[in-house]
């Protein structure tokens, strides 16, 4: 922290440190960090009593500037002659009526306007001690603030004088530190790889310090994945020699959560992470969001020219900037929504905001009423209904799967009886719902719609004889039953709340649209209009596309967590934390493997 402020910065493509543990241990073991240590340390204190000092002047000299002209000897002086001096804060007419007051107290009082402001007048006044309780009577009945200046061994003016005086060798001082720090910051990489190193073995003696010894043995617990417990047995074997005994452990202890997924989904972890983590009992919903969320994503954004800059861009941030895995994560996880984006804007027919005649015609098809762009499907603009739809017809696939995954949640992890009777149910009467609804719609024929709807009302009557089982009274389990059927207008407001995905989707669009209008009224300006143009389309577009990127995450995420999520997941489950070298300043090359 000290040298950081002096070091030389690493550029944004050169990212953090990368080194190997060799090195970094050859580093540690041949730099003198600790005559480094000790420099730093002495300079810090030094330092930071400097910048103290010069903080405590330059509050002092504002303190007393506005009363620069007070001509009043020091404080002692003036007790040791039976005075006192005042300084007081006092608006222009309360200065008058006091100063009527303090004529009529006594000869000993002087009383002198300093400086002044707006409504404020800068008084100093001294007087001797007799009248002292006269005037505080006197400042009871003005609207006056008494001052307290810092202690100064002579007038005010001198002692402004001594405090710049002070400043310059206090900058002086700060200016010969800061010097030395430079040289010293040269080693400031050098210094980041040694805090990692010795960072690595602190860690490692702290998980020693938690083993059984004795002469010849010892041992100590923890946890290992499942998956890995042979690989790492077999290299423990060899580290040994054999001489090492795996036993596991019965405990009470619920066992941490580490998520396993496939490469391509490892980026999707970084949503699902913002929830929480999976109680043991419960599926990881990774897998079950993939397509949702980044789907949902696109619905949002829907502009195929902003999902090809984000495309675009993560690649190129991926591929020149040296970052953590982390981060990497997190890049591909805008990359996939930036892929995703693209697709949603083909089938929308999202261009940066453009219409099919503001377009160029690689981009269009069709010709006349006919034309538009090429794979654009919906036009959320002129037929948001269909767009509206769509977005419920999403919404209710991912409510529904959400009771489905419950349901084998349920019957693998826990009550088969509660599986079947809690969630299968459920389950059954919203297909059979979805199925009515196609049928009145036209999309699936009469008859089905007619057989889903004699399944919905066995839905219907199996949701009133099973929801009340638990009550003790037939009463009771007959009305718990008819009140579940109200569980209905629950799974009506999640669909609804999907409709966001249209209203997000027009905000892009109709900002996009306003942008371009704005860039076309002021091309016409002369001389400047093509250089006003070019600003209006990058910063109005970049500024769509980044506001309108950040609310689709947030409510593409919002559906997860609120609407699919509270079907089947609890969460609170404890992260797998593995012994590993954690670095705070460099990234270490095997970690990246």
């Amino acid at each position: 922290k000290l040298l950081s402020p002096f070091a030389k910065k690493r550029g944004a493509l050169e990212g953090p440190i990368t080194v190997n543990e060799k090195k970094a241990k050859a580093v540690a073991e041949n730099f003198e960090y600790e005559e480094l240590a000790k420099t730093c340390k002495d300079l810090e204190t030094n330092y930071s009593n400097a910048k103290t000092t010069l903080e405590l002047l330059e509050q002092a000299e504002t303190e007393l500037k506005p009363w620069a002209k007070a001509n009043i000897s020091p404080k002692e002086v003036l007790e040791s002659n039976g005075y006192l001096a005042t300084y007081l804060l006092i608006g222009d007419k309360d200065l008058e009526t006091l100063e009527k007051e303090l004529a009529e107290v006594g000869p000993l009082i002087d009383i002198q306007t300093v400086n002044s402001s707006k409504s404020t007048n800068y008084v100093s006044m001294i007087h001797h001690k007799e009248y002292s309780k006269r005037i505080k009577e006197i400042f009871t009945k003005v609207k006056v603030k008494e001052v307290m200046l810092p202690k100064v061994e002579t007038n005010i003016k001198e002692a402004l004088r001594n405090i710049e005086t002070q400043k310059k060798e206090a900058l002086r001082t700060l200016a010969d530190m800061e010097k030395e720090l430079k040289k010293l910051a040269a080693n400031y990489e050098t210094v980041q790889i040694i805090h990692d190193y010795f960072k690595w073995q602190k860690d490692l003696t702290g998980v020693c310090e938690g083993s059984l010894d004795s002469a010849m043995t010892f041992a100590f617990s923890g946890w290992i994945p499942i998956a890995e417990t042979v690989e790492i047995e077999n290299i423990l074997r060899d580290k040994t020699n054999n001489k090492i005994a795996i036993i596991p452990i019965e405990t009470d202890e619920p066992s941490p959560v580490a998520l396993k997924n496939h490469a391509l989904l490892q980026p999707i972890e970084n949503v699902t992470t913002l929830y929480g983590l999976p109680i043991p009992s419960e599926y990881d919903p990774t897998a079950f969001i993939s397509i949702f969320f980044i789907a949902f994503f696109g619905m949002a954004v829907t502009d195929a020219g902003y999902g090809l800059v984000m495309m675009i861009t993560m690649l190129l941030v991926l591929k020149y900037l040296n970052l953590s895995k982390q981060i990497k994560s997190f890049v591909k996880l805008l990359m996939y929504a930036g892929i995703l984006t693209f697709i949603m804007g083909l089938l929308y027919g999202g261009w940066f905001g453009m219409t099919a005649d503001q377009a160029p015609a690689f981009l269009l098809t069709g010709e006349g009423e006919s034309l538009k762009f090429i794979g654009q499907i919906f036009n959320p603009i002129e037929d948001p209904m269909t767009v509206l739809i769509l977005s419920l017809v999403v919404g209710y696939t991912q409510v529904a799967f959400g009771v489905f995954i419950a349901f084998i949640s349920e019957y693998n992890h826990g009550s088969k009886k509660n599986a079947v009777l809690d969630h299968l149910t459920w389950f059954a009467t919203l297909i059979a719902l979805a199925v009515v609804i196609m049928g009145k719609a036209g999309v699936l024929a009469a008859g089905i719609g007619t057989l889903g709807l004699y399944f919905l009302y066995g839905g219907l009557i199996s949701l009133v004889l099973t929801q009340g089982r638990d009550k003790p009274s037939i009463a009771g389990k007959a009305i718990s039953g008819i009140l579940s059927l109200y569980g209905l207008v629950g799974y009506f407001g999640d669909v609804l709340s999907y409709s966001r995905l249209l209203a997000l989707g027009l905000a892009t669009a109709i900002i996009g649209l306003a942008v371009n209008v704005v860039a076309g009224l002021v091309s016409g300006i002369p001389f400047i209009g093509w250089i006003l143009v070019i600003i209006v389309l990058i910063g109005g577009h970049l500024f769509n596309l980044v506001v309108n990127a950040l609310g689709a995450f947030i409510h593409a995420a919002r559906l997860q967590f609120v609407e699919f999520f509270s079907k089947f997941l609890v969460g609170g489950g404890k992260p797998f934390r593995p012994l590993r070298k954690e670095s705070n300043y460099i990234l270490l090359e095997e970690q990246e493997k």
